[in-house]
């Protein structure tokens, strides 16, 4: 809710609970993905980058890599 609403910091907040609830859960694992994409959201590409290579190396097989890869390589522009 806080992301549709653009309040990405609340954002954050709400999904460290989900993966807490479900840390091995599908819905555990979209959340560390929408952490990196709140922050990239709200324009914090330092954490944003953080967040999705730490991604990256908890879920190297993922089927979102090549977009993961598209998005640092985007915000290394900025």
């Amino acid at each position: 809710m806080q992301y549709k609403k653009k309040n990405y910091t609340a954002a954050v907040a709400s999904w460290r609970d989900m993966i807490k609830a479900y840390p091995q859960d599908s819905t555990g694992i979209e959340a560390e993905l929408m952490i990196a994409l709140s922050f990239q959201k709200a324009n914090d590409f330092k954490q944003a980058k953080a967040e999705f290579r730490r991604f990256l190396k908890n879920h190297p097989d993922t089927e979102e890599k090549d977009w993961i890869n598209e998005q640092l390589a985007k915000m290394e522009k900025k």
